[in-house]
């Protein structure tokens, strides 16, 4: 067995490739498959114990498998579209060798015999499954703990779950422990999980992946569940449209006969997108916090071109559509109960007073009462049908609230989640997801931005039967515009060689700075955007003065560009549009939410993470939203529109992830890992460096040139910007925070 390779190190950033810009580095010969399954194994050392995701490690396999990937590279084999990127998988799923417990103490000890199916397709695309992650008994719970494991923790605040079941899953995604994950879904296990924890998920149309070989029901069982589904998380669209493509398709029964086409999507530009919006029900409110992203999500669709209506619905009540899920649910879930089980549900059911009485009843019914109730779901199926006829897609809330605290309570129908400060069935985070997941309709969950409790929020954008690549697309150009993926706060990257904690767990905190003393002086801090068609832009600068000074508070300024071509600057004291402390990551800062900045506090905090010494974000004129703009200004005001990013580090002096040379072309474009908005706004951030030559290939960023000349430039840009030492003036001394 050959040993990891020291020479060169793997990408710092490498823990939060995308599966496909991983597997692109390893065709490439960038990393190795064993190097980049090394990284991610020391991550899990050093940072999975305070959340408990990935539960299970199958290690000696994994290695042994991703040095038979390097070699079959080496001797020019074909090779699958994941080849040799190792993964985790949730532990409902059957590991062939590996232990597999579906969370319940009577499996702690079982080890699968075979794959299950979607398991063995994704080992057929070259994945290297390195461990097991997290999720309640039976995966039969909003939260993800059990009596074999524990419980597991949101990388967001560790005093709030993950989500269920698929929690362990989504936590692994968010930490950077692997760059996919295989979720399942009957009451929104991989909507729920993927929106606390601010990642993506799909939910397939029903019936296109085979989910054979999961448990419940227990193992060798054949059938498979209704409303059930097997799919993909990851943290780009990208990757769930490249991990349903792996998935999808007909079982071994089904094969001989049939094949599985999807239709492409609807539309390829997202201004022809018809969508509506459903975020309100009496019955089923969700938070203040959590709408309001969603409402900004569905502007930002609407000032793209596109049709949106928040009025159109099905020819049918939310209440109906739930009540019909619940008792379908209900025969679901209830295959592996015992006929006494059943017996003792039914009498339950009968004494109407009794918490969950309803569930026992739907749990106990009888056959021609679950046909009566799947006649109305195929009527319903119907009256979707008709709907999007006229729509394209319609955009939903996945769960009332951000992630809840972690509540353990029996019975669990008793529990209770709070919104807009009101008590609410603990059953309501499943009624949002159930009202599409019942007429078997695709959905896909792209992040919508963090609340204002610093939790993440999710969109859920469900679409016709057998149409998943159309929310998946529109998925895709919607996130492109809203951010995207985030790494949660003291989730960087730090070196595996430094082995320290990337801010697991408390620190101590610099005190808070004198309000009197706003900003810090940079010498010539003039912002402008490199590209004149973005000259009417709003846009924050933030400075730290030099490490060595070692202040721990970040001043901002607001500098609006009113006129580009005769560079007058109107600067605006941030501290005086501010409310309510925001306490960052060894950072407190009095931070606000400014209407025309949207989630300034929440990416501000990832900058500030990272020790930034200069962000930049903006957000364009409305006067250049009011039309739908030409590529590639669409994809930059699109990313200005809600993203901040790092440009330069402390640490290096030079921009972060910065560029390097195409392998195909010999170009220096700027690469940064993660989602196409991110990348986009930090090309943006550094074109304020280093001018750009052209705009190259839209979603890979600005052509620049030579690395060393790059260099050469940010060298001399920090010189000149570098604060002086009477920057720290009118800051209070700081903690020491190292």
């Amino acid at each position: 067995m050959s040993e990891p390779t020291s020479d060169p190190a793997p990408p710092a950033d490498a823990a939060y490739w995308s599966a496909t810009e991983a597997a692109e580095a390893i065709r490439t010969g960038r990393i190795s498959s064993r190097d980049y399954l090394e990284l991610l194994l020391d991550r899990v050392d050093r940072l999975n114990p305070p959340l408990n995701a990935v539960v299970t490690l199958d290690t000696d396999r994994a290695r042994r498998e991703a040095d038979a990937a390097d070699r079959a590279l080496a001797d020019g084999q074909d090779v699958g579209p994941l080849h040799g990127v190792a993964m985790t998988i949730k532990d409902s799923f059957q590991t062939a060798g590996v232990r597999t417990t579906s969370g319940a103490p009577e499996l702690s000890d079982h080890v699968a015999e075979v794959d299950a199916v979607p398991v063995a397709r994704l080992r057929a695309a070259g994945a290297v499954i390195f461990g097991k992650t997290n999720l309640p008994i039976y995966a039969g719970d909003t939260q993800s703990y059990n009596a074999v494991f524990g419980q597991t923790n949101n990388p967001w605040n560790l005093d709030r779950t993950p989500g269920g079941s698929s929690g362990g899953s989504a936590a692994a995604l968010a930490a950077g422990f692997t760059p996919f994950e295989l979720g399942s879904d009957i009451g929104g296990s991989i909507r729920g999980p993927a929106s606390t924890c601010g990642v993506f998920g799909h939910k397939p149309s029903y019936g296109i992946v085979p989910a054979l070989g999961q448990i419940p029901g227990p193992p060798g069982t054949l059938t498979q569940a209704d409303i059930a589904v097997a799919g993909p998380m990851a943290r780009n669209v990208e990757d769930l449209e490249l991990g349903l493509e792996i998935l999808a398709g007909p079982d071994e029964w089904h094969a001989p006969g049939y094949r599985l086409e999807l239709p492409v999507p609807r539309h390829e530009n997202l201004a022809d997108y018809r969508v509506a919006v459903w975020f309100e029900e009496p019955s089923c409110p969700i938070d203040d916090a959590v709408r309001e992203r969603l409402e900004a999500a569905a502007d930002a669709l609407e000032r793209a071109g596109a049709t949106v209506d928040r009025e159109a619905r099905p020819d049918f009540t939310f209440d109906y559509a739930t009540r019909v899920f619940g008792q379908l649910l209900g025969a679901a879930m209830c295959g592996g109960f015992s006929h006494q089980e059943v017996e003792d549900l039914a009498q339950r059911g009968m004494r109407e007073e009794e918490e969950g009485a309803l569930a026992a009843r739907w749990a106990s019914q009888r056959h021609r009462a679950w046909l009566s109730a799947n006649e109305r779901r195929l009527q319903m199926r119907r009256k979707w049908h008709e709907f999007f006829k006229d729509w394209d897609a319609v955009l939903l809330p996945n769960l009332p609230t951000t992630a809840i605290p972690h509540d353990h309570s029996e019975p669990m129908g008793a529990r209770r989640i709070t919104v807009n400060g009101e008590q609410r069935p603990y059953g309501e985070q499943t009624l949002w997801v159930g009202l599409t997941g019942v007429a078997y309709l695709p959905a896909t969950v792209i992040p919508a931005g963090t609340a204002a409790d610093g939790l993440p929020v999710g969109l859920q954008i469900a679409g016709p039967f057998l149409e998943d690549r159309t929310t998946l697309d529109l998925g895709r150009r919607l996130s492109r515009r809203i951010g995207g993926f985030e790494r949660p706060p003291g989730y960087q990257v730090a070196s595996p060689a430094s082995r320290e904690p990337c801010g697991a767990g408390p620190r101590d905190m610099p005190t808070r700075p004198d309000r009197s003393s706003a900003g810090v002086r940079t010498e010539g801090s003039k912002i402008l955007p490199a590209d004149r068609r973005l000259s009417r832009s709003h846009v924050v600068q933030a400075a730290v003065p030099e490490p060595a000074l070692q202040p721990q508070h970040l001043a901002l300024q607001v500098i609006e560009a009113v006129d580009d071509e005769q560079e007058r600057l109107q600067r605006i004291d941030l501290e005086a549009l501010v409310h309510d402390p925001v306490e960052l990551e060894g950072h407190p800062l009095h931070l606000g939410r400014l209407e025309r900045v949207p989630d300034l506090a929440r990416r501000t905090e990832q900058a500030a993470a990272v020790g930034a010494q200069a962000i930049a974000v903006g957000t364009p004129h409305q006067s250049e939203l009011d039309r739908e703009p030409e590529e590639p200004r669409q994809r930059l005001e699109g990313a200005l529109n809600a993203a901040t990013v790092p440009v330069l580090s402390p640490q290096s002096r030079g921009p972060r992830r910065l560029a390097e040379t195409d392998q195909d072309s010999g170009e220096c474009r700027v690469r940064v890992h993660g989602d196409v908005t991110r990348q986009v706004v930090e090309d943006v951030g550094l074109g304020k460096v280093v001018q750009p030559v052209a705009v190259a290939d839209g979603d890979r960023g600005w052509k620049l040139p030579a690395p060393q000349t790059v260099e050469e430039q940010v060298r001399r840009y920090v010189a000149a910007h570098r604060p002086r030492p009477e920057s720290a003036q009118g800051f209070q001394e700081p903690v020491d925070v190292r």
